[in-house]
């Protein structure tokens, strides 16, 4: 019953009690381990060839690939060392853009024209928008990176507001997960993430004065609620309550 982990040559055992327990997704509450990313492994593998067949073309000189024939030397030839030594000298950068000069029928042949701004551009643009899309980033974001227009300004900001909801759903999912855990057990202190988004910050605030002026119309009312029944009304938590003689 322990957990053993490998990086590299190194492995460690751990204690369940040495772990901090947490699940990114789970079906029936048990754990589902099935994340976006590796969701997207054969996306991120055919965006990382693109990337290599690029930087492939330009680490050989910038230069398509060719045949040189020449149909009546025989292998070995001096022509064919010749040839040879001037294109390894023309693939070094500070020799690139000369003239290279042939003697006997020669024949060029074009294997890869690569004359595009970039290869693959289409491609590449919809595997990056999958990507965007299955950690629900906005669509007028991945719209702007495809070169396309983002929408009106309303729904922007809605899909924004939702973009930055599931974050700091996921940060108070940390939050509690750490400080129940880690932190309080071990040093009596609580994390605390920064909210990044603060218009949410701003309705919370509104809803929160709205919510203590109708506490404040139940307790002029005389209306028989207990504090329990308040202190979920307000969202307080048992953590932000003074205990009983606390200053």
């Amino acid at each position: 019953r322990m957990y053993e982990q490998k990086v590299g040559q190194n492995t460690r055992l751990f204690l369940p009690d040495q772990v901090i327990h947490g699940k990114f997704a789970s079906v029936d509450g048990k754990v589902y381990g099935y994340t976006p990313v590796a969701a997207l492994s054969s996306t991120l593998s055919t965006l990382r060839l693109i990337k290599d067949h690029i930087g492939t073309f330009f680490d050989n000189g910038g230069v398509p690939d060719w045949i040189f024939n020449f149909p009546k030397e025989e292998p070995g030839s001096d022509n064919l060392k010749y040839l040879e030594q001037q294109l390894m000298h023309y693939k070094q950068n500070t020799n690139k853009h000369g003239t290279l000069l042939t003697t006997g029928e020669f024949t060029p042949t074009q294997l890869n024209r690569f004359d595009k701004d970039m290869e693959f551009k289409e491609l590449a643009v919809y595997y990056t928008g999958l990507i965007a899309l299955s950690f629900n980033m906005p669509i007028h974001r991945i719209q702007q990176a495809m070169g396309k227009s983002g929408g009106s300004s309303s729904g922007n900001e809605l899909a924004d507001s939702g973009y930055w909801r599931s974050i700091a759903s996921f940060q108070n999912y940390l939050e509690d997960l750490f400080n129940t855990q880690f932190f309080e057990p071990r040093f009596k202190v609580r994390l605390i993430f920064n909210k990044s988004y603060k218009q949410d910050e701003v309705r919370e605030t509104d809803i929160l004065t709205k919510k203590l002026s109708a506490v404040e119309q139940m307790s002029r009312l005389g209306l028989p609620v207990n504090d329990q029944y308040i202190y979920s009304l307000l969202n307080l938590k048992p953590q932000d309550l003074l205990e009983e003689g606390e200053e």
